[in-house]
This record gives structure tokens, C-alpha cells and sequence, in this order.
């Protein structure tokens, strides 16, 4: 589907569809509005190598949309994409990897569970994050340099758990070493998936011994 400007007018049917992706597909993002108007009840959506210049404004109307994928676009994720994220209630999933992050206020909003980051070109841990209650994120293949504190120490909690996925970053040897082994493999805030090496790998941790 290389052009959606010279599609004919679909037949009401295809407005029960739940889930649409979209590849190499030339559309701006107010003709990708048009067309996804016509799917009133999708709940998936996965645009792959679009070149959107922009996230479509039209989406924020898609109460039902709990999976987003924008992945590799190389548009800029600003303020008016976040407004975007914020208005669809439902929202769990959102892949924003291959894109650049731009400048927003916060992202206080988002309900998200699961977020993908990857290659966005991060220096640093996205702290907006912090304001999302989410279960797993992926920063993997950015240029992170340091994790927070928070992360390494790993406070046991009951409450929340986060997976977070970094691999592919130069993270400092002291910085893996501190929290492999602050792991106690259970009742603790973060789990962290990254490049340990062997030396590291081969230390003791928090965790109990298994038992027999």
C-alpha cells in the first residue's frame, strides 16, 4: 500500500477492523487522518517506515486504541505528538524507537504499560518517564552513559515493578556491576537487561540460594 491518496472509499465494513498496519505508505499526516477516520474501532495501529513528518493529530479521537507504533519514522517527538499520546485514554503500548525525542513539558498524562525507546540517540535516562506508571521500557541501542541511582540500588517494593531493557548502551562497568549485585530477584523495584559481562555475571547477588 504505497500511496493511500488513490484509494477508492471502502465499504462500511471495514470500519469493525481492530488492527491496521501500515508499510512504506506515502501519506502526510493529514491524509493519514482521512484514512484512518474510516476505522472507527481499531485497537491496534503499526505504521512502519511511513517518513510521517509528524504524529497524525487525528489519533487523539481513537478512544479504543491501546497499541501505538511509530517506530522509525525519524520525526521529531514533541509536544504536539505528546498531546496526541495523552488524549487516548486507552493507550497501554506505545513504540516510539527510531525517532527523535524533541522538547515537551511532561508526560504526566500517559497511562502506558509498556514503552520502546530504542535508538532514539539518548545520552541519558529519560527522566519524563518517571511520571508514567509503567512495567517495562526499552532503551536499548541508545548512548546512555548512567542510569540513576535509584535504578542501581533497587529498593525492594511490593508495589510497582519495572523492567528496564539497556542493551546496546556504553553503560559504566561500575554502574552494571552495582546493580547485578543489588538483584534480589523478587519484591524489588526494577529488574535491569543489559551487556553484564562474564566478570560480573560471575559475582553474588541479593538473590536467596536456591534451595535444594
Amino acid at each position: 500500500m504505497p500511496d493511500l491518496d488513490g484509494l477508492p472509499d471502502l465499504p462500511d465494513y471495514y470500519s469493525k477492523i481492530k488492527e491496521i498496519r501500515l508499510n512504506n505508505v506515502t501519506a502526510d499526516a493529514e491524509l493519514l487522518d482521512v484514512f484512518l477516520s474510516k476505522f472507527t474501532e481499531i485497537r491496534g495501529l503499526l505504521i512502519t517506515n511511513g517518513g510521517l513528518s509528524r504524529v497524525p493529530p487525528g489519533l487523539s479521537g481513537f478512544a479504543r486504541l491501546d497499541y501505538l507504533s511509530i517506530a522509525g519514522q525519524d520525526m521529531v517527538i514533541d509536544q504536539q505528538a505528546m498531546d496526541v499520546f495523552v488524549a487516548m485514554p486507552r493507550l497501554l503500548t506505545l513504540e516510539l524507537s527510531g525517532n527523535t525525542l524533541g522538547s515537551f513539558t511532561g508526560s504526566s498524562g500517559l497511562n502506558l504499560d509498556v514503552l520502546a525507546l530504542e535508538s532514539m540517540g539518548l545520552t541519558e535516562w529519560p527522566q519524563w518517564v518517571e511520571d508514567i506508571p509503567l512495567q517495562e521500557i526499552d532503551i536499548s541501542d541508545n548512548q546512555i552513559v548512567h542510569l540513576p541511582d535509584h535504578i542501581l540500588q533497587n529498593q525492594r517494593s511490593s508495589n510497582q515493578h519495572l523492567t528496564v531493557r539497556a542493551y546496546g548502551n556504553p553503560i559504566p562497568h561500575d554502574d552494571l556491576q552495582t546493580a547485578w549485585v543489588n538483584d534480589s530477584g523478587w519484591n524489588q523495584r526494577y529488574s535491569l537487561f543489559a551487556d553484564y559481562p562474564d566478570d560480573i555475571r560471575a559475582l553474588r547477588t541479593r538473590r536467596p540460594p536456591l534451595s535444594d
